[in-house]
C-alpha cells in the first residue's frame, strides 16, 4: 500500500473514533485495529495521535484551500471556507471538549491564517496591506475567525457569515485600511480630547 493511502487510513480513521469516542478516549492500540495495521506502522507515520490529528486537519486545509483557489471572486472563496467551518463545527466542539484544547485552538488558529496567507497571496498587490503591518493583521484576523469556531457551538449562516468576514477583512486587508480606521480614531479622540 503506498504511504500517502497508509497516512489517509490512518487520518480517516482517527477522525471516526474520534466523532465516536472523542479524542481523550481513542488510544494507539484502537486506532491500529480499526486500521488493521501495527503500532510499529502507526509510529512510522506519526509521533503520536495528536500529530496524526494534526496532519489530519492540515490535509482537510489543503483540500478546502484548493477548491478556493478555484473559486471566481474572493466571496466565492470566502463562501467555500466559511462552510467548510461551519461543516467542522461539530467536530471541532467535540475536539475542544478534550484535554487538549488548547493544542486544538493552536490547531484552528494555524488553519485560519493558512486560509488568509493564501487570500493576501492571491489579492491584487493594490490590494495587499504593506508588508510591516501583514503578521499583526493575519494574526490579528486569524484570531477572530478561530474565535468564531470557539465562542459559540449554534450554527451561522455560512452564507451570511462570509459576508461579514469580507466586510472586515476589506476594511482593515487593504492598503491603508487599519491605517485610515486608526487615524481617524486617533485624531477623533485626540478632537475630543482636546489635542
Amino acid at each position: 500500500m503506498p504511504e500517502y493511502n497508509r497516512k489517509d487510513r490512518i487520518a480517516d480513521t482517527l477522525m471516526a473514533l474520534v466523532r465516536q469516542y472523542g479524542l481523550d478516549r481513542v488510544t494507539v492500540r484502537q486506532l491500529v485495529e480499526a486500521c488493521g495495521i501495527s503500532r510499529q506502522t502507526f509510529y512510522y507515520h506519526f509521533q503520536d495521535l495528536m500529530e496524526a490529528l494534526e496532519w489530519a486537519v492540515e490535509r482537510r486545509t489543503r483540500q478546502v484551500l484548493e477548491r478556493c483557489r478555484e473559486a471566481e471572486t474572493p466571496m466565492e472563496a470566502l463562501c467555500l471556507f466559511t462552510a467548510e467551518l461551519d461543516a467542522s463545527r461539530p467536530m471541532v466542539h467535540r475536539l475542544l471538549r478534550s484535554r487538549r484544547r488548547e493544542q486544538v485552538e493552536r490547531l484552528l488558529m494555524r488553519t485560519a491564517r493558512t486560509y488568509l496567507e493564501e487570500a493576501v497571496r492571491r489579492a491584487p498587490p493594490e490590494a495587499q496591506p504593506p508588508k510591516e503591518d501583514l503578521e499583526v493583521l493575519l494574526d490579528y484576523h486569524a484570531c477572530g475567525m478561530a474565535g468564531l469556531l470557539l465562542s459559540s457551538e449554534r450554527r451561522r449562516d455560512p452564507q451570511r457569515l462570509a459576508g461579514q468576514l469580507m466586510r472586515l477583512l476589506s476594511g482593515s486587508l487593504s492598503p491603508g485600511g487599519l491605517a485610515e480606521h486608526s487615524r481617524k480614531t486617533v485624531h477623533g479622540n485626540d478632537k475630543k480630547n482636546g489635542v
